[in-house]
């Protein structure tokens, strides 16, 4: 019978009271062996280290001594049998109770008495805690025992190397990949510099690590990565550089670096935490944009729950892809103003479109009344009998000028604080959204409701119950634990501690409040 302790290692009891350490195997990066204190736990050869890793891996199973003997020893079976037991005795005078059976002709390791990193990493990955999985694959497994012993152990040895590295570089992949969804930049410049380091013809990571470093504010790093290191593999690659590299590459020089988030407070640089699945799913509708069912998606939420500093770390997430971003605001003071965010919104195409020739634009009689690059193809004494007809045949022509503008390239228009629109404007997009309905074009609008309370019925959308093309976002608070890491982040102050704990308790999960 044991009893199991988990502090942070265990404790066994065996009914002959016997009380044994948990030791810690590190075989990623280089074997090492710890007890429970973190003192290293050096055996005397490295064939001793490289029978207990082999017994390791194998977890439960029971070895014949002849098998582990021809293993490890290239000596007559009689000499490799003796030197074997002298392993097996360093092995359980450093790790007591650590070989479970080593009686008659079995060996075998207790697993109750161990943690091995290598089977800890697959386990992480396997239950997806990819951060686990990343920070556990520190490198090559057993890259210190070669040579150590027989070639079947070398054959071994590099097969489980071979094995453990491809998946380390799958953990460091969907982890660079998680990082770039919700907007941890920092945490995906380390992870892609990683994947670099494993793979360096990877131009996914290198185009990876240099996003991340653009995000992270240093566009001269990214750049200097690119010159340095990816520019010359394009005589490496079959096929030279690829195009969406050198294109990324473009894009770093020619669009300003983002600045720090600075809270509407002041000066406060908080972080961005807590809304890695909104992130992740307002950037899958972008990488979805031209097969994705949605034209709209609403980021509804209280006030100061976070919905403007989610969408802004969005848009910088966005401002390298192959997308043109458009954006607006709605204000308390203008919401009398007809088309206010709509002409806000659609200067940067209309500029654009507006250098095209005129025969391709002699249909857009009507946008020019909303955009003075238009105003020229206004027709003098137009009929305006039915002033409804009139509307819908501008609602059409600014529709069509979207989708003239889609052709170029697929559009996401962010337009924040919609609770403060025009009628005429609301109006006007929900005409538009669902007319757009097989176009890489997709709609993201910010609304402050009260904490549980329904969406109002006039929305610049389909109401997202009741169509496909329109998905709601609602804002939860956050969790205590990550108020209480928001405010650790802002000040380190001591003096500021017991304000900082009363503000966790009392915001409510508003991140807004709490600071």
């Amino acid at each position: 019978m044991w009893l199991h302790i988990d502090p942070g290692w265990t404790l066994r009891s065996s009914l002959a009271g016997e009380w044994f350490e948990m030791f810690v195997i590190q075989g990623l990066g280089g074997v090492q062996i710890q007890d429970a204190s973190g003192r290293t736990i050096r055996l005397r050869s490295r064939k001793h280290v490289a029978l207990l890793l082999y017994l390791a891996a194998a977890g439960r199973r029971i070895y014949t001594r002849d098998s582990l003997a021809r293993l490890l020893w290239d000596t007559p079976l009689d000499r490799a049998r003796h030197s074997l037991s002298q392993a097996v005795y360093d092995i359980r005078r450093h790790l007591p109770g650590a070989v479970g059976s080593a009686t008659g002709d079995a060996v075998q390791l207790d697993t109750s008495t161990f943690r091995l990193d290598s089977q800890e990493f697959e386990q992480a990955l396997k239950v997806g805690e990819l951060s686990r999985a990343v920070d556990l694959y520190r490198g090559p497994f057993a890259d210190n025992l070669a040579g150590a012993a027989t070639e079947d152990f070398e054959r071994w040895l590099e097969a489980e190397r071979v094995r453990l590295a491809r998946l380390g570089e799958m953990a460091l992949r969907r982890y660079v990949r998680q990082c770039d969804e919700s907007g941890r930049w920092g945490e995906m410049c380390v992870a892609a510099l990683r994947l670099v380091k494993l793979s360096l013809l990877d131009e996914e990571a290198h185009r990876a690590l240099m996003r991340g470093l653009w995000m992270h504010g240093d566009a001269a790093s990214a750049i200097r990565h690119y010159q340095e290191v990816v520019a010359p593999l394009d005589k490496e690659l079959p096929g030279g550089i690829s195009s969406e590299t050198v294109l990324l590459a473009q894009r770093i020089r020619s669009t300003p670096a983002p600045e720090p988030w600075v809270d509407n407070l002041g000066e406060l640089q908080t972080p961005f935490l807590g809304r890695g699945e909104e992130m992740e799913i307002l950037r899958t509708a972008v990488r979805e944009i031209s097969v994705g069912p949605l034209t709209a998606l609403l980021v509804s939420g209280e006030a100061g729950i976070g919905k403007t500093r989610l969408v802004s770390e969005f848009t910088r997430s966005v401002a390298l892809e192959n997308v043109r971003l458009l954006e607006s605001r709605c204000y308390p003071a203008e919401a009398d103003v007809p088309y206010g965010p709509v002409i806000d919104g659609l200067r940067p195409i209309a500029a654009a479109l507006s250098r095209r020739p005129e025969s391709e634009l002699e249909t857009f009689t009507r946008v020019g009344h909303l955009l003075p690059e238009f105003e020229h193809l206004t027709r003098d004494g137009e009929e305006r009998i039915d002033p409804a007809a009139w509307r819908r045949r501008l609602y059409e022509e600014v529709t069509g000028l979207v989708r003239l503008a889609l052709q170029d390239e697929p559009i996401v228009w962010v337009i924040e604080d919609v609770q403060w629109m025009d009628a005429t404007s609301t109006s006007l997009l929900h005409y538009m959204t669902r007319r757009l309905e097989g176009h890489p074009f997709l709609l993201i609008a910010t609304l402050r409701v009260a904490r549980g309370a329904d969406l109002p019925e006039a929305l610049p959308l389909s109401p997202p119950d009741v169509s496909d093309l329109s998905g709601e976002l609602r804002l939860v608070p956050l969790s205590t634990d990550e108020i209480g890491e928001i405010l650790d982040r802002t000040t380190t102050d001591p003096g500021h501690k017991p304000a900082m704990q009363l503000a966790q308790r009392l915001a409510g999960g508003n991140p807004f409040f709490a600071l």
